[in-house]
């Protein structure tokens, strides 16, 4: 049984990409993502390359910026909305509640 203390509540989340680069074409990545996650649980995201795992977890982080939708983080006793955060906030929030560990750090002697 999990714990009924809710830690992370997405909802309605779109993330789309612009490629300014390429006349501003837009690539949307997730759409309407919700989400609930609850102390004591262990989540997995799953799936093929290039379905948006890693920009899930960069929107909840706050690196990434949502273009609709909510991402509250029970944080310190309150409640953070990091997709519309401000940066002391996020900050505050990634120092005292959250940590995030990147596939894109790598230990040099392993290649």
């Amino acid at each position: 049984m999990y714990g009924s203390t809710k830690i992370l509540n997405v909802t309605g989340v779109d993330k789309t990409f612009t490629m300014h680069l390429q006349d501003g074409h837009s690539i949307p990545v997730v759409k309407g993502l919700t989400l609930e996650v609850h102390s004591g649980e262990c989540v997995v995201l799953d799936g093929a390359s290039g379905t948006g795992k890693s920009s899930i977890l960069k929107m909840v982080f706050g690196n990434y910026a949502v273009q609709r939708g909510q991402i509250i983080l029970s944080a310190a006793g309150e409640e953070v909305d990091i997709a519309a955060a401000n940066p002391r906030d996020i900050l505050a929030a990634r120092r005292d509640t959250m940590g995030y560990a990147s596939e894109e750090q790598r230990n040099e002697k392993s290649r």
